[in-house]
């Protein structure tokens, strides 16, 4: 007699449990779908690239002087000589420098306002650059589980 009962537990043991409460998979696997459609859709999209100062440009035409000036040179003895040089510069010659930032720093702000409008990103040449978006997807923060376990509570409330 306690062999059969033994054999009843077991059958028991190894039928799935099913919960009322909890639909097929089917309705989890459709949530998940959803979920990844709506992550593909969501593109985020980086901010413009911020303005040079005129320090940079400055420093972007003087660095390859002063490397062909001291071969060997490690790279932050050239900062620090272009940091001693750009100090003695005279304003008269930091101008078209600073002409350029301004320039830089209006296309940043003109870019930046699209991009807060709008969510188009230029690049900068001020054409509008979609090489920089493609291919990135937002991820979710939480399981497609997770979202599906919620909607099934405040469906049962």
């Amino acid at each position: 007699m306690s062999s059969k009962r033994q054999q009843k537990m077991q059958e028991k043991e190894e039928e799935p449990q099913k919960d009322e409460n909890f639909e097929s998979d089917e309705s989890f696997e459709e949530e998940q779908e959803d979920a990844r459609k709506k992550d593909e859709k969501e593109v985020q999209m980086p901010p413009p690239k911020r303005n040079k100062s005129a320090y940079l440009f400055w420093t972007l035409e003087k660095r390859p002087e002063i490397m062909e000036k001291y071969p060997g040179i490690d790279g932050r003895e050239i900062l620090i000589k272009l940091g001693k040089l750009w100090k003695k510069t005279s304003e008269k010659d930091k101008e078209p420098y600073n002409k350029k930032y301004v320039e830089d720093r209006e296309r940043y702000e003109r870019q930046m306002l699209d991009y807060e409008k709008k969510g188009k990103y230029y690049d900068n040449e001020g054409h509008l650059d979609r090489s920089q978006f493609f291919g990135r997807r937002r991820r979710s923060r939480s399981s497609g589980y997770a979202a599906f376990a919620k909607r099934k509570s405040q469906a049962a409330h």
